[in-house]
Parts: C-alpha cells; structure tokens; sequence
C-alpha cells in the first residue's frame, strides 16, 4: 500500500472514530438546568427552611400597593416588587416607600415590554435600561433582579440582563422561545 492510500485511510478512520465520539456529537441541551448552572435564570434558590417568595408585578400603583405594603407591615413579611419605569416616574413616593420598608425593588421593563422577534435585543436594553433610570430617580437602589413581562423571553433577552450583572428571575411558567427551543417550565416539570 503507498503512502497516499494509508494517510486517506488515516484519515477516513479519525473522522469515523472523532464523528461517533458521544463527547462531540452530542449538542448541548439548553434547558431549565444549563442556564441555572450558568447562573443566567434564577426560578428557586435551594433551601432547607420552608420559605415562599412573595412577588409583585406591573406597579407601583396607587391604590393596590398601599394595600399590599400595609398587609405586608401587618404579617411581618417582605416582598419583591418588579415594577414598570413608567410607574416609577409617575408614583415615586411608593417606590421610596417600599424600599424604605425592607422590600426589594427589581425590574420588569419601562413599558410592559414583552421579548418577541419584532422588538429586537437593541429596543428591549434600551427599554430595561430607562426602567433602571426611572427606579433610581424615584429613590431606590440599582435592582438586581429582572423578571420579564408575560413571563415570555427569546433566548437574545436573557442574556441582556446578564450583561449588565443582573440575573433574571422567574417563576413557574417561564417560556423560552428561540431557535428550536421552546419548553414550559413547570415545578413538577421533568424537563427542565
């Protein structure tokens, strides 16, 4: 056998033996597990002690936030508040009072913003980023959580948050859409 017909041989065999190589044909699964690890989604922080997360979206709003911060006052409990910019700029005085009372303050877009094909990465961090000016002017600190609306986000939208040290927070339900890769993420979910 000459030369040229043992390295093509060769050859032949290391792409054979590199293609059924499990370590290299196996893509990466992106489930619940993959960004949780990456520290890219929060859903449940692991703990022993029996504790609830008490979370409020879409304010501040005038009527129901006093509501909620008295019954929280009265139970001795703490929340977190994703509230809208919009609602920061326009009911500042409650922003200040949540914080003041111990709560969390995080983010949950300037508008409502939903994460879908045709509103773009640039639009949507342009959109979380006036929602941290608005919490800031309105006297609360820089948040460190973001939840998006509709619980819905493209696999581009997570990340923006990421980038500016932020980890997304959901709860059950998250959907993620993105290329190929849509899954429902439930607590008794084996999936994710």
């Amino acid at each position: 056998m000459n030369l040229k017909a043992t390295r093509i041989i060769g050859l032949f065999t290391l792409i054979i033996l590199l293609g059924s190589s499990s370590t290299y044909a196996k893509p990466v699964q992106k489930n619940r597990q993959y960004y949780e690890e990456r520290g890219e989604i929060v859903w449940e922080v692991p703990t022993q002690d029996k504790l609830i997360a008490l979370t409020f979206d879409d304010g501040p709003d005038p009527i129901q936030t006093p509501q909620i911060l008295a019954l929280l006052r009265q139970y001795q409990a703490k929340g977190t508040f994703f509230v809208l910019g919009k609602w920061a700029e326009k009911f500042p005085e409650l922003i200040k009072q949540e914080q003041l009372e111990g709560h969390e303050i995080a983010n949950h877009t300037y508008a409502h913003t939903y994460a879908v094909r045709s509103t773009g990465a640039d639009k949507y961090m342009k959109d979380m980023n006036a929602a941290e000016r608005s919490i800031v002017e309105a006297g609360a600190e820089r948040p460190l959580l973001f939840r998006p609306p509709g619980a819905t986000i493209m696999t581009w939208s997570f990340r923006l948050p990421n980038k500016k040290g932020i980890p997304l927070y959901s709860g059950p339900g998250i959907r993620i859409h993105g290329t190929g890769l849509r899954q429902e993420c439930r607590p008794s979910s084996t999936k994710c």
